[in-house]
């Protein structure tokens, strides 16, 4: 039930569960007895009964209905029970206003105890009264319907059950039986305090009861001082009534003694709470100093704003980053310090915190000066005095953005650098073939037809001279192979010539060839023509892949791609080696991967590469067809 499961204060949640149950028990139990006759286990003197059977079904539909209401898929059923039995007490009271006898009593069982003249729907007004009030008291409690006037009734209405307890017990202590002039039966009198006690209690985390059922100092001691005042007033009543009835004080005397006794209690509850209270008041001011001093100690701004966005409560960063003094602080909202074109934003952020709990944000905040700072934002909702609030805390992160800028300059300032010293390093190796194959091969070239020449003269010449000729002519071939190559390697003609898929055609002939690994390159891209510094990165690239194949991979055959897609270049070279462990090589920083990274940015293209050990090496470059080699903008 709903009652276990409110978790304020288990005991008292207990205490109203309880409660209802025996009163239920109690009500069945005579119903039981009239419906099988057994009159006998609810009479007295044999001709008085203790319970009515009217009574003791309201008093059941009563507890059912309150109970279906603490359910909340019960809820409505209860409530509609609650309707139907304060109906049935209408008409019960309109048959003493009016001097009628609807006989409902008599639907259910005969009753040969009470006669109707006296009470013609042989129930009292006091108790009709009783189910009429407990009905509307579930109702209320069950749709928090009017919760303070709830709260104000209830207490003088369970009072009331309370003193016509007392009364029936001083009539006990009298006359040791039932006077027959009492117009409620004592058992009604019990059932009666017992469901108005459970009422009571039930909602420990609201109303009447909230103050001694909260987790709090305060509420532990209120609700000692609550038990302690009830108990000794009982035992101060008890007294004065047993010293009246033994004859040892006077009724006037009694009431003297009776009064003078509340008073002492007031006082000394008075005195005890207010010592109390005292000392949690100067704990609770000390505590607001202590918060005080820490909220303003943060490095951070710190705001609390209401449902309406107004600011409530804050430190003295946010009257410095906005440059409003409080008076102007508590008229404004945070709207009011961010630029028009992110207010929107900033709104939509505020709402967003309020929905889902918790929320972060970039922007710029403005002060009455108009200046500009960044800002990141932490806001989340939270319950303050009793409202749902927002609470934020605001970090100035200029220089978090200054040196993020700073960075980005400086990594566009060095890769506009290594761009530079890669031109610079492409000219001068375009300088060194020239002048190797202009000024080297020619003198290289006439070298060899001087040789030629000297060994076609008729001589005597012995064979050693025969043999050192042949020797030279020798050397110059592969003197003049080896210009060849070098001026190849520093810049290949192909490129400039053929373009770039007909070069890297020729590059994997040449790499099969030296390095006895079989090499498949297919291209459609003939045609292409590329930006002079894509077709330099792509060519390196590829160079360096085959490179690493031919010094690490321990492979037998690559795969090499070069395709168009999406106005994207694309070049892909895969191979089947022992392959490696990305994360380790990547923390070694190889310069060789590095640099492959390096000239695809230049090319504002992206660079990845792929790898398990025993699963190959992939290596795949992506840039844009139609951009300029960067010139400083990455």
């Amino acid at each position: 039930m709903h009652l276990l499961k409110n978790k304020p204060n288990s005991s008292i949640t207990w205490l109203s569960f309880a409660l209802t149950i025996v009163t239920g028990i109690i009500a069945g139990f005579a119903i039981v007895s009239w419906g099988t006759n057994a009159l006998h286990l609810i009479t007295v003197n044999g001709d008085t009964t203790i319970i009515k059977l009217n009574t003791a079904i309201c008093f059941l539909f009563a507890v059912i209905a309150y109970g279906l209401t603490t359910v909340e898929k019960y809820k409505t059923p209860g409530i509609v029970l609650a309707i139907v039995l304060i109906g049935l007490n209408l008409l019960n009271l309109s048959q003493y206003i009016f001097g009628y006898n609807l006989g409902i009593d008599e639907f259910f069982l005969k009753d040969s105890y009470t006669q109707p003249q006296g009470y013609p729907g042989r129930m009292t007004i006091n108790t009709s009264l009783f189910f009429l009030f407990t009905s509307f008291f579930t109702i209320c409690l069950s749709v928090r319907l009017k919760p303070k006037i709830t709260e104000l009734l209830i207490p003088p209405f369970w009072a009331a059950t309370v003193l016509a307890l007392v009364a029936y017990g001083y009539s006990f202590a009298n006359s040791e039986r039932i006077p027959n002039h009492h117009k409620l039966s004592p058992v009604t009198v019990i059932e009666c305090f017992l469901l108005a006690t459970a009422i009571l209690v039930s909602r420990s985390d609201e109303g009447f009861l909230a103050p001694f059922t909260k987790k709090t100092e305060t509420a532990k001691h209120n609700s000692r001082m609550l038990v302690y005042g009830i108990l000794l007033t009982l035992f101060f009543g008890w007294l004065r009534l047993r010293g009246e009835l033994s004859g040892l004080l006077q009724h006037d005397i009694g009431i003297a003694l009776m009064a003078a006794a509340y008073i002492l209690i007031i006082m000394y509850f008075t005195k005890i709470t207010t010592v109390k209270l005292n000392y949690l008041e100067q704990s609770l001011k000390k505590e607001q100093a202590l918060s005080e001093q820490i909220i303003n100690s943060l490095p951070a701004i710190f705001f609390v704003t209401d449902k309406d966005n107004r600011f409530i409560r804050y430190n003295d960063n946010l009257l410095k980053a906005t440059c409003c003094s409080k008076e102007e602080i508590e008229q404004l909202t945070p709207h009011h310090f961010f630029p028009e074109s992110e207010r929107y934003k900033v709104d939509n952020y505020l709402q967003q915190a309020k929905e889902k709990g918790l929320v972060v944000i970039e922007s710029d905040l403005i002060d009455n000066e108009g200046n500009v700072e960044p800002f990141f934002f932490r806001t989340m909702a939270i319950d303050y005095n009793g409202e749902p609030c927002l609470i934020g805390t605001g970090v100035n992160i200029s220089e978090r953005k200054n040196a993020e800028e700073e960075i980005k300059l400086l990594n566009r300032q060095l890769r506009s650098l290594n761009n530079r010293l890669d031109n610079i390093r492409e000219e001068e190796r375009t300088t060194i073939a020239r002048e190797i194959h202009d000024e080297l091969g020619q003198q290289l070239t006439v070298f060899k037809i001087n040789l030629a020449w000297l060994k076609s003269l008729p001589k005597d010449a012995d064979a050693e001279f025969e043999n050192l000729t042949t020797e030279m002519l020798a050397l110059s071939d592969s003197m003049i192979h080896s210009v060849r190559r070098i001026a190849h390697d520093l810049r290949p003609p192909a490129l400039e010539d053929l373009g770039l898929a007909e070069a890297l055609r020729i590059y994997s002939e040449e790499f099969e060839m030296r390095s006895g690994v079989s090499i498949h390159f297919y291209s459609e891209l003939d045609q292409l023509e590329l930006p002079e510094d894509t077709g330099k990165a792509f060519y390196r690239i590829f160079q360096e892949s085959l490179t690493n194949v031919a010094r690490y991979a321990n492979a037998t055959h690559v795969e090499a791609l070069l395709d168009l897609e999406d106005d994207e270049i694309i070049l892909s070279v895969s191979d089947n080696g022992i392959g490696f462990d990305i994360d380790s090589v990547t923390r070694k920083k190889t310069l060789g991967i590095i640099g492959m990274r390096e000239r695809a940015l230049i090319t504002g293209g992206k660079f990845e590469i792929n790898s398990k050990p025993n699963c190959g090496t992939t290596v795949l470059v992506r840039a844009p067809l139609y951009q300029e080699a960067d010139s400083g903008n990455y």
